[in-house]
């Protein structure tokens, strides 16, 4: 269920923490690819959402570009993110909510699609919803 259909007091589901989510979904799914297939998959992705104007799904792509690179705000913004939230029992049920044995090994011609689903549960108000939507 997403964040959309819940309280938003509920911890974890801000715009800014639907983002950072994003951001560990991406790298749990490209994991293992080399930086040409991560390309190539995160620039289908890229195209879809912005066909869609989900800005939020378009930020998430950003960010994990930004996070690649292991330096700048967006990288040290992330890490506290992830730091600060650790030692939260509440961070770890909702880790294990959204990323229930998740596989990491995907293939790159699958990811859009599994983005398409992942993504709907994971974005606040994001409007992609996977190819069944209209494009």
């Amino acid at each position: 269920m997403s964040c959309n259909h819940m309280d938003q007091t509920r911890p974890f589901c801000s715009a800014q923490d639907q983002i950072q989510w994003g951001v560990l979904f991406l790298a749990r799914q490209l994991r293992g690819h080399t930086q040409q297939e991560r390309e190539r998959c995160l620039q289908e992705v890229w195209e879809w959402a912005r066909r869609r104007a989900d800005l939020l799904c378009l930020q998430m792509i950003r960010d994990y570009r930004e996070c690649l690179k292991a330096s700048g705000p967006t990288y040290i913004r992330h890490r506290a993110w992830f730091w600060r939230n650790r030692h939260n029992p509440e961070f770890w049920s909702e880790w294990e909510r959204r990323f229930p044995k998740i596989k990491t090994k995907t293939k790159p011609s699958a990811l859009q699609a599994k983005l398409g689903i992942e993504l709907s549960e994971i974005g606040e108000g994001s409007q992609w919803r996977g190819k069944s939507g209209a494009d």
